[in-house]
């Protein structure tokens, strides 16, 4: 009975939780992080050893998130870019972060009801959709997952105080919630924060274990501020008591959003602290509610858990270090709203047994007529805003009609400009001027070019330069112009000065070394194409038009150790893979031919030689049962394949079938393949004699 308690709400929590969230299955990716999270991201698009070494020792948009890329890379290989799947995968975990949450608050608080309402409360809140509904945001989801679990494994830790496995669970699912998001650094705080709540002792104990937490703190600390550096706003003039008014705010606003979902935005609009009377206002309202939870503190500990579990899970976003452009955002409060919630399931606990002690019958009444609407309503909203990030143009269309910034209206327009709706992308670009933004200058240039209105880009990227455009970038856009106009010896003075600004401009080497390549001027081709790759290797273009080039001069070995090369940088360059490992069958090298013709028909799917190559090594492995499937996908590819057809006659002969196999031998000297004579002299005995 008392099992059937909880799993009745949960089920509850879960089907409303996924109705609400169901329309996000139909979204697809929005221009805004998922093209470098998931769909341009070649780490997780080509697993191997040099991806997952990718993966754990760089920095992607400033964050290290390596189980969060680790689960993109999942993803790609079981749906491809299918966006269902990765947003059935976000809504998943959070529908399982609803059942954390109901077990977390069920064991701090011993009552169902409040664990039902706190949970049901953050299953369906609107402010939430940015967290689930949005591909890059995966690493909330996530991180709250492991972040909960280690929570409730702690818990369970601290009935016995003794350290063993519940207590390592704790720490080992704290990692994972690190490597998801960097957020979870706030947890050792909320550790201290439980063992207030159940009345622990303090001594040296309650402080030692925390130890491995903290110091795991500190080292994921440092490691996220590093990551940041770039993105630090350079504000020293802000004084502490400015960036108190602004943290003061931020509190305040993600109060009102979760009490009044309104106006919801993926972009709120942040100049600074320019109207001191709302800053201080703000500040005002955050110490009436300390001053609050210290005075309720003397009577229960459940004001103060909430208030400080809210502001403890803010802390790394409150702009104390002035990060992005970022000041407030819907997915900050994703674990922060649980505080809250818990706090709000307590109160209508609490009125629910001040009414029941006279009227039972009434007050049940009363809690079902009191939740039905509130949550029915959260629903509604949640159910409406999925939508919003069905793609990039519902997103910024969404953000424009409530705080119209600069950003919002060059994302529109660049998904305008590649659906070739050039007005529409006009008119956005255009309207930049009124929000300051110098980037109109490099997205309207651009945009004429694909227009076919060269001369206005022309001008419109010499305005950019005079007004503070990037300058490498915009003598870049002036060569590519005047290439685009004929003019290649002006393109190419533009080049060599994006180049004078930045001699690591690798996109102006590899684009000066195409120029030199068209000209016939191939000793520069070879130099600026080389530099670029030296700038930097995943110029994977770069590649195959070297690649060309080494073979036109007959510089073989030069060919090959590139090929080496994009090799050992992981490029999706297949005739690297393919040749190399034609080169290692030469010379007997059969098990690197077979990883070379593997990664080879990964790379290209409808290559039959690659096939058709992987499945003679097979054979040479005396695999030939292996062998048949690729050489069958071979020919389904290209029935014409004298090799496919060669292949899988020695492979059919290998598996004693020797009527299939003089088939496909037979087809190969039909297409004009070279048969070798062995095969001929071993299929020989097995031929059946002609019809008199």
């Amino acid at each position: 009975m008392k099992s059937l308690r909880i799993i009745l709400p949960a089920i509850l929590i879960l089907i409303i939780t996924f109705a609400a969230f169901a329309p996000s299955l139909r979204n697809g990716f929005v221009n805004w992080d998922d093209d470098d999270y998931v769909t341009e991201n070649v780490a997780v698009h080509r697993p191997s050893f040099h991806s997952l070494g990718q993966i754990f020792s760089t920095f992607l948009l400033c964050t290290y998130l390596p189980v969060t890329m680790l689960s993109y890379m999942i993803d790609y290989q079981l749906v491809g870019l299918d966006p269902f799947g990765y947003h059935l995968t976000n809504l998943i975990f959070h529908l399982l972060n609803c059942l954390l949450v109901l077990w977390l608050i069920q064991w701090l608080s011993r009552n169902t009801l409040v664990a039902f309402v706190a949970a049901i409360l953050f299953g369906v809140h609107p402010l939430h959709v940015e967290s689930v509904a949005w591909v890059s945001e995966r690493k909330d989801v996530l991180y709250a997952c492991f972040f909960l679990l280690s929570m409730i494994c702690y818990g369970y830790y601290l009935q016995t105080q003794k350290i063993g496995r519940n207590y390592w669970f704790s720490a080992g699912f704290f990692v994972l919630s690190l490597l998801s998001k960097g957020m979870a650094i706030t947890l050792p705080a909320l550790l201290f924060l439980m063992d207030y709540f159940r009345e622990r002792k303090w001594d040296r104990r309650m402080i030692a274990d925390k130890i491995p937490f903290l110091i795991l703190t500190i080292c994921f600390g440092i490691l996220g501020v590093y990551g940041q550096k770039e993105g630090i706003r350079n504000e020293q003039w802000v004084s502490v008591f400015d960036k108190l008014l602004v943290a003061s705010y931020a509190i305040v606003f993600y109060l009102g959003k979760i009490l009044w979902p309104v106006k919801l935005s993926c972009l709120y609009p942040y100049s600074g602290v320019k109207d001191i009377s709302i800053y201080l206002l703000s500040l005002t309202g955050c110490l009436a509610i300390l001053i609050l939870t210290v005075r309720t503190a003397r009577h229960t500990r459940k004001a103060a858990f909430g208030i400080l579990f809210f502001l403890i899970t803010l802390l790394p976003v409150l702009q104390f270090v002035p990060l992005g452009t970022t000041v407030v955002a819907d997915r900050y409060t994703y674990m922060a709203s649980i505080g809250l919630f818990y706090l709000m399931a307590e109160a209508v606990v609490w009125a629910y047994k001040k009414i029941s002690e006279k009227r039972h019958l009434f007050s049940i009444v009363v809690i079902i007529v009191f939740l039905i609407p509130i949550i029915g309503g959260l629903s509604f909203v949640t159910w409406k805003r999925c939508p919003v990030w069905k793609d990039g143009i519902t997103l910024w269309s969404d953000v424009l009609g409530k705080y119209p910034c600069p950003m919002a209206y060059v994302n529109r327009g660049v998904l305008f400009a590649a659906r070739k709706d050039y007005d529409e992308a006009l008119s956005d670009f255009l309207k930049l001027p009124r929000y300051g933004a110098v980037t109109r200058y490099a997205f309207l240039g651009k945009l004429y070019n694909e227009m076919g209105q060269s001369d206005k880009a022309v001008t419109v990227f010499e305005q950019g330069l005079k007004m503070g455009v990037e300058p490498a970038l915009a003598c870049l856009s002036l060569a590519k112009t005047y290439s685009k106009l004929g003019k290649e010896e002006v393109a190419i003075s533009f080049y060599k000065k994006a180049l004078e600004i930045n001699p690591n401009y690798a996109a102006a080497c590899y684009d000066l070394g195409l120029l030199y390549k068209k000209l016939g001027r191939k000793d520069d081709a070879f130099v600026m194409l080389r530099r670029a790759l030296e700038t930097e290797p995943d110029v994977l273009l770069a590649y195959p038009q070297l690649s060309q080039l080494y073979q036109e001069a007959g510089k073989k070995a030069e060919q090959f150790a590139l090929y080496r090369e994009a090799v050992a940088h992981d490029v999706p360059f297949y005739d690297a893979y393919y040749d190399i490992g034609n080169l290692d069958m030469e010379q007997g090298d059969i098990q690197s031919a077979l990883r070379m013709f593997h990664k080879a028909v990964e790379i290209d799917p409808a290559s039959a030689e690659g096939y058709a190559s992987l499945g003679s090594v097979y054979c040479a492995l005396g695999q030939a049962k292996k062998a048949i499937p690729l050489l069958t996908k071979a020919l389904e590819i290209n029935s014409k394949s004298g090799v496919a057809h060669n292949n899988i006659a020695l492979a059919y002969y290998y598996q004693q079938q020797y009527d299939l196999a003089i088939q496909h031998c037979d087809q190969a000297v039909e297409l004009g393949y070279e048969v070798k004579p062995k095969l001929l002299e071993l299929l020989k005995p097995f031929r059946k004699p002609p019809p008199n």
